[in-house]
């Protein structure tokens, strides 16, 4: 190859920095290219962990993936995963206009609370996937037959998927079921069966809406893609150049055609998520 080709590593890497500082903010391409109301509001939110310089440990990225479009209308790298910088995040999205129907999460209270501060009218649906991990863990299944039994039952019911009074019905019986296994005063096996009782609203709320997700699966296989591609980045220099990076990353995501979808996400495949949030009088932002 010709010499034209032979950059050093510093040369590459100011490249980089210079384009990642002259693209706009993944926050004003939504303001400035998305109807509003082509989202459909149900949003998985999570936060991913980066490493950054500076900071003692990994800090989160807060994102949220619009469930029908698979959309990214928002982010922000925060110093934790409190409840103020969720409350940004939620400000931040309702300025855009989008309007929060359910919420699903995982079990952080700070998510839960920041999000009905700024939606008034939002349901939180907790993720079950997320929810029964932590039953196994405490049950012990994977070293244990003790509880496995009962535990079936449990893993069973979420994944029927019943109504919320048929839900909260099977779950109560499951006090009948304890006398057969010899746990009628087990303590762990009261404990969650009581638990999930007390939280049977935001373990069931993705009823109230039509096709709505009960776990956090679409988030975390983003979640997955990005750790792919921080395994070859291993840290970041500085908090700002953390955040030019992930704003870069994010409107590739959404700016890059689908693939892979199946099931009822099919009709998304040769699309871009930004796409499907388009104004009718908007192009496709060229920001690559």
């Amino acid at each position: 190859m010709g010499d034209q080709y032979d950059i050093s590593p510093a040369t590459a890497c100011g490249k980089v920095k210079g384009f990642l500082r002259g693209i706009p903010s993944n926050l004003t391409i939504t303001k400035d290219c998305c109807d509003s109301s082509k989202f459909n509001g149900y949003l998985e939110f999570d936060g991913k962990y980066v490493a950054v310089r500076g900071y003692r440990d990994k800090i989160p990225l807060l994102w949220g993936i619009d469930y029908a479009t698979h959309d990214i209308p928002h982010f922000i790298l925060a110093p934790s995963e409190n409840y103020i910088a969720c409350l940004t995040y939620f400000q931040q999205l309702e300025s855009i206009g989008y309007n929060l129907k359910l919420l699903i999460c995982d079990g952080n209270p700070a998510m839960k609370m920041a999000a009905e501060q700024v939606f008034s009218n939002v349901l939180v649906q907790t993720c079950t996937k997320h929810y029964r991990e932590n039953i196994k863990k405490d049950l012990a299944i994977r070293s244990s037959d003790k509880y496995r039994v009962v535990y079936s039952k449990i893993d069973h019911i979420f994944k029927e998927r019943p109504d919320p009074v048929t839900f909260a019905w099977m779950i109560a019986k499951l006090y009948e079921d304890l006398e057969e296994l010899n746990l009628k005063e087990d303590d762990k096996c009261l404990y969650w069966i009581g638990d999930i009782l007390r939280r049977r609203d935001i373990l069931t709320s993705h009823h109230y809406f039509d096709n709505a997700p009960d776990t956090t699966n679409l988030i975390e296989a983003y979640n997955s893609h990005l750790q792919g591609r921080l395994n070859t980045i291993k840290g970041f220099q500085s908090y700002h150049y953390a955040k030019r990076w992930l704003n870069g990353y994010i409107l590739r995501r959404r700016l890059k055609n689908f693939t892979d979808c199946g099931k009822r996400f099919k009709h998304l495949n040769g699309l871009c998520s930004l796409e499907k949030t388009l104004k009718g009088d908007c192009k496709l932002p060229t920001v690559f």
